[in-house]
Protein backbone atom coordinates (compact mmCIF):
# COMPACT_ATOMS: atom_id res chain seq x y z
CA UNK A 1 0.00 0.00 0.00
CA UNK A 2 1.33 3.33 -1.00
CA UNK A 3 1.01 5.67 2.12
CA UNK A 4 0.15 9.36 1.78
CA UNK A 5 1.14 9.78 5.44
CA UNK A 6 5.03 7.85 4.67
CA UNK A 7 6.09 10.43 7.02
CA UNK A 8 7.94 9.10 10.08
CA UNK A 9 9.53 11.87 12.21
CA UNK A 10 11.62 9.62 13.89
CA UNK A 11 15.27 10.70 14.58
CA UNK A 12 15.45 13.08 11.85
CA UNK A 13 12.55 14.63 13.47
CA UNK A 14 13.83 14.84 16.99
CA UNK A 15 17.56 15.90 15.37
CA UNK A 16 15.87 19.08 13.64
CA UNK A 17 13.82 20.01 16.98
CA UNK A 18 17.46 20.35 18.27
CA UNK A 19 18.39 23.34 16.18
CA UNK A 20 14.59 24.80 16.26
CA UNK A 21 12.59 26.90 18.63
CA UNK A 22 9.15 26.08 18.86
CA UNK A 23 6.95 29.18 19.01
CA UNK A 24 4.84 29.05 22.50
CA UNK A 25 0.75 30.12 21.58
CA UNK A 26 -2.49 29.06 21.93
CA UNK A 27 -3.83 29.64 18.77
CA UNK A 28 -1.83 27.82 15.52
CA UNK A 29 1.32 29.49 14.53
CA UNK A 30 2.73 28.33 10.47
CA UNK A 31 6.01 30.01 9.95
CA UNK A 32 8.79 29.62 8.90
CA UNK A 33 11.20 28.95 12.00
CA UNK A 34 8.95 25.93 13.27
CA UNK A 35 8.01 24.60 9.58
CA UNK A 36 9.29 20.96 8.54
CA UNK A 37 9.05 19.53 5.04
CA UNK A 38 11.53 17.37 2.52
CA UNK A 39 10.26 14.16 4.39
CA UNK A 40 11.20 10.74 2.95
CA UNK A 41 9.32 7.10 2.58
CA UNK A 42 8.87 4.89 5.18
CA UNK A 43 6.49 2.66 3.58
CA UNK A 44 8.23 1.48 0.86
CA UNK A 45 11.14 1.79 3.36
CA UNK A 46 13.67 3.16 0.80
CA UNK A 47 14.21 6.89 1.93
CA UNK A 48 13.36 8.52 -1.16
CA UNK A 49 12.54 12.08 -0.77
CA UNK A 50 7.86 12.27 -0.85
CA UNK A 51 6.96 13.55 -4.23
CA UNK A 52 4.08 15.08 -3.23
CA UNK A 53 4.42 18.51 -1.15
CA UNK A 54 4.26 17.84 2.64
CA UNK A 55 4.45 20.83 5.11
CA UNK A 56 4.49 20.07 8.97
CA UNK A 57 4.16 23.25 11.94
CA UNK A 58 4.57 22.55 15.83
CA UNK A 59 4.44 25.17 18.25
CA UNK A 60 3.03 23.99 22.19
CA UNK A 61 1.07 25.92 24.72
CA UNK A 62 0.81 25.18 28.70
CA UNK A 63 -1.13 21.65 27.72
CA UNK A 64 0.15 20.27 24.70
CA UNK A 65 2.35 19.85 21.90
CA UNK A 66 0.58 20.68 18.37
CA UNK A 67 1.54 19.68 15.04
CA UNK A 68 -0.57 20.70 11.87
CA UNK A 69 0.34 18.89 8.23
CA UNK A 70 -0.89 19.95 5.33
CA UNK A 71 0.03 17.25 2.19
CA UNK A 72 -1.22 17.37 -1.16
CA UNK A 73 -2.56 14.04 -2.44
CA UNK A 74 -3.38 12.61 -6.08
CA UNK A 75 -4.97 9.72 -7.26
CA UNK A 76 -3.69 7.10 -5.33
CA UNK A 77 -4.89 8.94 -1.89
CA UNK A 78 -6.45 5.68 0.42
CA UNK A 79 -8.98 7.34 2.69
CA UNK A 80 -9.33 4.24 4.70
CA UNK A 81 -12.67 3.28 6.91
CA UNK A 82 -13.56 4.40 10.21
CA UNK A 83 -11.94 2.05 13.27
CA UNK A 84 -12.35 2.73 16.89
CA UNK A 85 -9.21 4.31 19.03
CA UNK A 86 -6.15 1.96 19.13
CA UNK A 87 -7.80 -0.76 16.71
CA UNK A 88 -6.77 -0.47 13.26
CA UNK A 89 -6.07 1.99 10.04
CA UNK A 90 -5.94 0.67 6.71
CA UNK A 91 -5.66 3.88 4.04
CA UNK A 92 -3.12 6.49 4.23
CA UNK A 93 -2.08 8.20 7.11
CA UNK A 94 0.33 10.29 9.36
CA UNK A 95 2.65 8.52 12.14
CA UNK A 96 4.98 10.61 14.29
CA UNK A 97 7.19 9.26 16.78
CA UNK A 98 8.56 11.52 19.27
CA UNK A 99 11.87 9.32 20.33
CA UNK A 100 12.86 10.12 24.17
CA UNK A 101 15.82 7.55 24.37
CA UNK A 102 17.62 7.45 20.85
CA UNK A 103 19.61 4.53 21.92
CA UNK A 104 17.15 2.65 23.50
CA UNK A 105 14.90 3.46 20.21
CA UNK A 106 12.26 4.13 22.87
CA UNK A 107 9.34 6.07 21.27
CA UNK A 108 5.67 7.65 22.04
CA UNK A 109 4.08 6.73 18.71
CA UNK A 110 1.11 8.40 17.46
CA UNK A 111 -0.77 7.62 14.07
CA UNK A 112 -4.08 9.77 12.35
CA UNK A 113 -5.96 9.02 9.31
CA UNK A 114 -7.84 11.02 6.84
CA UNK A 115 -11.58 9.32 8.16
CA UNK A 116 -10.17 10.48 11.99
CA UNK A 117 -8.46 7.36 12.95
CA UNK A 118 -6.27 8.01 16.10
CA UNK A 119 -3.60 4.98 16.77
CA UNK A 120 -1.15 5.82 19.89
CA UNK A 121 1.48 3.05 21.66
CA UNK A 122 4.75 3.50 22.42
CA UNK A 123 7.57 1.88 20.57
CA UNK A 124 9.68 -0.44 23.25
CA UNK A 125 13.19 -0.92 22.88
CA UNK A 126 12.39 -4.54 21.45
CA UNK A 127 11.00 -2.11 18.47
CA UNK A 128 7.62 -3.76 19.40
CA UNK A 129 4.65 -1.32 19.59
CA UNK A 130 2.57 -1.40 22.61
CA UNK A 131 -1.07 0.07 22.26
CA UNK A 132 -2.18 -0.48 25.52
CA UNK A 133 -0.52 2.89 26.49
CA UNK A 134 -2.78 5.28 26.23
CA UNK A 135 -2.59 9.24 25.47
CA UNK A 136 -4.83 12.14 25.34
CA UNK A 137 -4.06 12.43 21.79
CA UNK A 138 -6.54 14.13 19.98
Amino acid sequence: MKLLGFLCIGLMFISALYSVELPYSAVPVKTAANQFDNFVRVDPDDSKPETLKTSCWLWYDEDALHVRFEAAIDSTFKKGNYYPKDTNYDGDYVRIQLITIPEAYYAYYYIATPMGNLYDAVRNTDLNVDCNWNSSYS
